[in-house]
């Protein structure tokens, strides 16, 4: 792909990035990270300044998200200096989509307010936001049954991997994990 390491403009770049993550293109993407990073390293006019302000951290959060990583910045705080980007706003609602996308899957309810906070400056709410808050809550029902499976998992096994009862238990006949 010709477009792999071509950083002329920073929006443009972004955008071939979300193009090629949603491909599946990740080495390509990594290629294209990199050279943006290269790009910010050397700074060079409003591009190179654009690039380093925002440009860069976008990215590898982008790149980190889709890799089901750990965001190295607050992607919430991020979506706060995407007007640095240019374009419009429809154009750069691509990337405020994205990360409110990313917060509601991950369950971070607190980044998805903020980044929803951002766009409804910017325009009014429509099916995205609702989609994005039912998303929200299967995260958070997701969670919530991980957790609740680990708490059965701790009170129903002893150190050396034994099942056992409850502290609290009634019947025994209740749970069949107990050795009889």
């Amino acid at each position: 792909m010709r477009r792999r390491r071509d950083t002329t403009l920073t929006f443009a770049s972004l955008h071939n990035l979300l193009a090629l993550i949603a491909t599946g293109e990740i080495d390509a993407a990594w290629e294209l990270v990199d050279a943006l990073a290269t790009s910010a390293a050397q700074a060079e006019g409003d591009q190179g300044q654009v690039m380093e302000a925002v440009g860069i951290e976008l990215a590898t959060t982008l790149l980190d998200l889709a890799l089901n990583r750990a965001p190295r910045s607050d992607f919430a705080s991020l979506a706060s200096r995407l007007p640095r980007l240019g374009g419009s706003h429809a154009q750069r609602d691509v990337f405020v989509r994205t990360l409110a996308e990313f917060a509601a899957i991950r369950g971070e309810s607190d980044a998805l307010r903020t980044i929803l906070g951002i766009r409804r400056r910017l325009k009014r709410d429509d099916r995205v936001v609702t989609l994005l808050e039912h998303r929200l809550a299967g995260a958070r029902r997701r969670n919530w049954k991980r957790h609740s499976q680990r708490a059965w998992q701790r009170e129903t096994t002893d150190i050396s991997g034994q099942a056992r009862l409850p502290a609290l238990c009634g019947r025994q006949e209740r749970f069949p994990l107990q050795e009889r």
